[in-house]
C-alpha cells in the first residue's frame, strides 16, 4: 500500500518539446495557470533539439521553470532523462504542443486524496486543432475506449488506450517506469504497463488534457497517418508486444486476454509481410529462443488440464520467444475460455521477493549461485527458487548439493530447491520477480551479477506488494 500525499504535496511538471515554437507558450501558461505554489512547483522542460524559434519563447518563462536542451535523441530517449530530472509527490506529462486542463491539478489533488492507494491515474482528453479549437470533446467516445480501473494489465496486452499526457503518477514509484526497457515503443504504454502492475490505477472522469492535432502527429485513431509511418509504427510495436507476453503475470490477466494479445501481435507480423517486409527482420529469433518456445509449449500441453492458468502463461511464453509458434498458438486458443488469472501456490515458504533458477544451470555454473551469495544474506527478504527440470530428488541432492556447500559457505540467503516437476518449474518461472541465469523468453528479467541483481530486488521489496 501506498502512503497517502503529504499534506502540502509538491507536483513536478514534465514536459518535453520538439519544434513546438507556435504552442509553446500556450503549453507553458497552461501549468502556471493552475495556481500551484512555486515553492511546491517543480516544473521541467526539456527541448529534444528544436531548430526552429522554440529556445525564444521559452525565455520569458525561464524564472518558472528549468529549461534543458540536449541534441535530439528521439522520444523514448528524451522522455527518459526527463522523467530522471523531474522530482515530486506527484509526476504530471505535458508535450509541449498541448496544454493541461484548467483544473487538472484541483482534480488530480481531490483523486488521490479520496484514493491514496492509486499509483497512476488518467483522465479524458479533449482534441483541439491548431488554432487551440474543440474538435473531439471526448477522445475516449471517440475511440469507443470504456476506462478502465484497477488492474489494467490484460487490456494493455492488447494495445494501449492510455495517452501520456492524460496520465498522472505517484512521484515515489519513478523508480518504476525507470529505465525503460530497450524493446518500449511508446513510453505512455509502458508507463501504464509497469505501475498496474505494483498499485491500482485510477480514472478521473473529466477532461484531464488538450491534445492538439495538427500536420506533423497522430494519435489514437484521430487524423490520419502515411502508409509510411504505419509501417514504421507497427514494426516498432512488435518487439514490445513479444515483452509484454514475456512480462505477464498471473494474478493480472488469463487466458483470453493472453490470446488475444498473440491475435494481435501475429496479425501485425503478418500485416507487415504482406507490406514486404520480411520476417526475419521483424521477428528477430535466436536458436535458443526457438529451443525455450518448444519447450515451453510442450509445457503448456502437459498442463493444460492439471493447471491451465500455468498452462497458458507457458504458452504466452512460447509466442513471446518465437511468435509463429503454431502448437503454442493452438495450445493457447483451447484454453481461452478459461475465465481465471490465479495458478495454483506452489511455495508456502518463500520470502517476500524470488528469485528463480535451474537447477541444472547453478551446477553448470556455480558462478550463479556465487552471484546470489555475494548479493544476499541469510536475513534478506528474498528466496532463491531452484527447480531441476529433468532431475529427481536424488539426483537433485548428488548433482546440487555439493555445489551448494562449496559457494554459499555457513552464512547462506534463503534457498528452496526441488525437484523435477512441470507444474512448479512454470511456476517459479511464471511468479517469480527476476530470474538468475539464462532466460531467452523477452520480458523476463535475467541477472548474472550481484550488484544488479541486489538493486532490482531491493526495488522489489520496496515496492507496494500488488494487491490482485
Amino acid at each position: 500500500m501506498l502512503e497517502p500525499l503529504p499534506s502540502e504535496p509538491t507536483i513536478g511538471v514534465y514536459a518535453l518539446t520538439y519544434n513546438h515554437e507556435d504552442f509553446i507558450a500556450e503549453a507553458i501558461e497552461s501549468v502556471l495557470a493552475q495556481g500551484w505554489p512555486s515553492d511546491r512547483l517543480n516544473f521541467v522542460l526539456l527541448d529534444d533539439g528544436s531548430t526552429d524559434a522554440t529556445p525564444e519563447r521559452v525565455k520569458p518563462y525561464e524564472k518558472y521553470l528549468t529549461y534543458v536542451r540536449q541534441e535530439n535523441q528521439g522520444i523514448n530517449a528524451a522522455a527518459t532523462r526527463l522523467v530522471g530530472l523531474v522530482e515530486g509527490d506527484l509526476l504530471v506529462p505535458m508535450s509541449c504542443d498541448d496544454a493541461l486542463a484548467p483544473d487538472r491539478f484541483e482534480r488530480l489533488l481531490a483523486y488521490y486524496g479520496e484514493h491514496p492507494d492509486v499509483g497512476m491515474t488518467y483522465g479524458d482528453m479533449e482534441a483541439i486543432n491548431a488554432q487551440s479549437k474543440v474538435f473531439v470533446p471526448s477522445v475516449l467516445k471517440a475511440t469507443k475506449n470504456d476506462p478502465l480501473e484497477g488492474q489494467i494489465a490484460g487490456r494493455l496486452l492488447k494495445g494501449n488506450f492510455i495517452s501520456g499526457g492524460s496520465l498522472a503518477l505517484r512521484g515515489v514509484l519513478k523508480q518504476v517506469i525507470l529505465p525503460m526497457p530497450a524493446e518500449v515503443a511508446w513510453e505512455d504504454w509502458w508507463f501504464a504497463w509497469a505501475l498496474t502492475n505494483v498499485a491500482p490505477v485510477g480514472f478521473i472522469d473529466a477532461v484531464v488534457y488538450r491534445y492538439r492535432q495538427h500536420s506533423s502527429n497522430f494519435m489514437l485513431g484521430i487524423g490520419t497517418r502515411s502508409p509510411d509511418l504505419s509501417v514504421k509504427r507497427m514494426a516498432a510495436e512488435i518487439p514490445f508486444r513479444r515483452f509484454l507476453l514475456g512480462n505477464a503475470r498471473p494474478g493480472t490477466c488469463n487466458a483470453l486476454q493472453l490470446f488475444e494479445a498473440t491475435e494481435a501481435l501475429r496479425a501485425m507480423a503478418r500485416g507487415l509481410t504482406e507490406k514486404g517486409v520480411e520476417l526475419e527482420t521483424l521477428l528477430p529469433m535466436t536458436d535458443g529462443q526457438k529451443a525455450v518456445a518448444d519447450r515451453l509449449a510442450a509445457d503448456a500441453v502437459a498442463l493444460s488440464a492439471r493447471s491451465p492458468v500455468l498452462a497458458a502463461f507457458a504458452a504466452a511464453r512460447a509466442i513471446a520467444a518465437n511468435p509463429m509458434h503454431n502448437g503454442a498458438f493452438r495450445t493457447l486458443h483451447g484454453l481461452a475460455g478459461t475465465p481465471s488469472t490465479h495458478a495454483p501456490a506452489f511455495f508456502d515458504d518463500v520470502r517476500s521477493v524470488t528469485v528463480f533458477a535451474e537447477a541444472e544451470e547453478l551446477v553448470s555454473d556455480p558462478a550463479l549461485l556465487r552471484a546470489y551469495a555475494e548479493a544476499f544474506g541469510p536475513d534478506d527478504d528474498v528466496t532463491l527458487i531452484a527447480i531441476a527440470r529433468e532431475w529427481d530428488g536424488n539426483r537433485l541432492g548428488a548433482e546440487l548439493g555439493p555445489v551448494f556447500d562449496r559457494v554459499m559457505g555457513e552464512a547462506a540467503p534463503d534457498v528452496l530447491a526441488l525437484p523435477a516437476d512441470t507444474a512448479a518449474w512454470q511456476a517459479g518461472l511464471t511468479q517469480a520477480d527476476c530470474v538468475l541465469g539464462g532466460s531467452e523468453v523477452p520480458g523476463v528479467e535475467r541477472f548474472t551479477e550481484p550488484g544488479p541483481l541486489r538493486e532490482y530486488v531491493e526495488l522489489r521489496r520496496r515496492l507496494p506488494r500488488r494487491r490482485s
